[in-house]
């Protein structure tokens, strides 16, 4: 997790003291936080409000997250991530919320690779019984993705971020227009500006199982625009295996076409009770580069606007600094962007930036499942180039990258850093990580090249089995010359 500590100590509501900033995205900052009055740290998360807002609308949001806050905090069921309490102060509103170390399931997926029908039924199980019993309650969750699913060292599922669920039946509420949710899991009815009701949850949480199986989210796109569209547009091919009508029926476009609970139940009860297959090798890197992390026990909403601009930031770009060669970050080169012969540029990128991959390798658009990443991955090696970027990126980025090694060395066997220390790529301030681990008895070695562009935070993580390495650094090298961002510079 990243961990950007504050300058110094500040309280909320002369109770909670921030002790360090976990994640930020679209939607506010989460903290960590010390409940002074109970002795127990928190997640406080901050709650932004939308830019571009009239007074009016500014007004119905601020109520519109109080009440829902308040509501999610009589949610009493152990699947759900558990809030506290809500403060409104200096203009900002806070959520005190149950603090969970535990990876999500977008990250348990990341690291061990797709899970099997049986693990994914129960996780789905989990989901389903916290889900019905907020719809119980007139709460509609509106953004169930792997990032806001918390697996715990049991194997059992919390859903986190109903801090910021909808209150059904609520028109004044949500009449400004504005909808709350990510893109890639966001139902058809939302992405269209109607009303969220239980089915739309039930569509999270098919998406969710896709994830789980397969990696990926199959309505991920380059931009959110053409996401959305998708989600409204494009039919599923769900996996194949025993979810698969499961997935299909979940998936179906009217609400009222999606099974009910009960009936969802036994089909996955039925499948939980059979006995797992053996693990599968996994091949591909258990890690997540992501400056900015959004990931801390709480996923954070991207706010969109119906038929109006996404609310996406971006941040700046720092000066130019060598930093060597030999598998290292390049020396600065006369020209960036180049296509080596033999190999495709991606239109895969945020506009205006590009890369290059060889011809033949797999590209897999959308690898992480929350439409910012795409990996480009050689069939015979397995070798791969993952490209993966936010646009609310930190600054911090030798901080960020130290405080997410201490996790993953944590959880790889055999971990040792080779270097990591800031550099510069591009013109851009950047941070250059090396290391090599184990995993599921194969030894790998990657370099994870961290860098802030004019708008975006981007990570280039190349990583092979330990034995191509030397072999494959040419090709590394053609991967960063090939890559272009505006503002990058010799």
């Amino acid at each position: 997790m990243p961990g950007r500590h504050m300058p110094s100590p500040t309280r909320i509501s002369d109770r909670y003291e921030l002790l360090a900033e976990l994640g930020r995205g679209g939607m506010g900052v989460v903290w960590r936080a010390l409940d002074a009055r109970l002795g127990r740290e928190i997640a406080l998360k901050e709650v932004k409000l939308p830019q571009g807002m009239g007074e009016e609308e500014r007004k119905l949001f601020r109520q519109r997250v109080m009440r829902e806050a308040r509501t999610a905090a009589g949610l009493a069921h152990p699947g759900a991530v558990t809030v506290f309490d809500v403060i409104d102060e200096d203009d900002r509103i806070y959520i005190a919320m149950e603090l969970i170390d535990a990876p999500t399931l977008s990250e348990l997926v990341q690291r061990e690779g797709p899970l099997s029908p049986e693990r994914a039924a129960r996780i789905a199980l989990d989901l389903l019984d916290v889900l019905e019993a907020a719809h119980r309650q007139g709460i509609v969750h509106r953004d169930v993705k792997p990032a806001n699913v918390m697996i715990t060292a049991n194997d059992r599922s919390k859903l986190a971020d109903f801090g910021i669920a909808a209150v059904i039946d609520d028109p004044k509420l949500t009449a400004s227009g504005y909808i709350l949710g990510s893109p890639a899991y966001m139902a058809p009815e939302q992405a269209e500006g109607k009303r969220s009701q239980p089915a739309t949850d039930l569509w999270g949480l098919g998406v969710t199982l896709y994830f789980a199986l397969m990696g990926r989210s199959p309505f991920g796109r380059s931009h959110p625009i053409a996401t959305l569209q998708s989600v409204i547009n494009d039919d599923v091919v769900p996996p194949e295996g025993p979810l698969s009508g499961v997935i299909s029926d979940l998936l179906a476009k009217d609400p009222a076409d999606r099974p009910s609970p009960a009936e969802l139940r036994p089909r996955l009860q039925h499948l939980h009770d059979v006995p797992p297959a053996p693990p599968i090798e996994v091949r591909t890197a258990p890690s997540r580069s992501r400056l900015g992390l959004i990931l801390a026990g709480v996923g954070l909403l991207i706010a969109v606007v119906v038929g109006s601009a996404m609310l996406f930031g971006g941040e700046e770009e720092p000066e130019p600094r060598d930093q060597g060669a030999g598998g290292q970050v390049q020396p600065e080169v006369a020209e960036m962007g180049v296509v080596p012969e033999g190999w495709k540029k991606s239109k895969d990128l945020p506009p205006g930036h590009s890369v290059a991959y060889p011809e033949g390798w797999e590209v897999n658009v959308n690898s992480i499942g929350d439409g910012s990443s795409v990996d480009f991955t050689d069939p015979e090696s397995r070798a791969y180039m993952r490209v993966d970027w936010t646009d609310t990126p930190g600054t911090d980025v030798v901080g960020t990258a130290e405080n997410f090694e201490e996790d993953f060395a944590a959880r790889m066997g055999d971990y040792q850093r080779v270097r990591l220390r800031d550099a510069t790529f591009q013109g851009f301030e950047a941070v250059d990580w090396e290391y090599t681990f184990s995993t599921e008895g194969a030894d790998f070695h990657a370099v994870n090249l961290q860098f802030v562009t004019r708008d975006y935070g981007f990570a280039l993580n190349f990583q092979t089995h330990a034995e191509d390495w030397d072999g494959l650094q040419d090709v590394l090298e053609d991967f960063k010359r090939s890559f272009k961002a505006p503002g990058s510079s010799a």
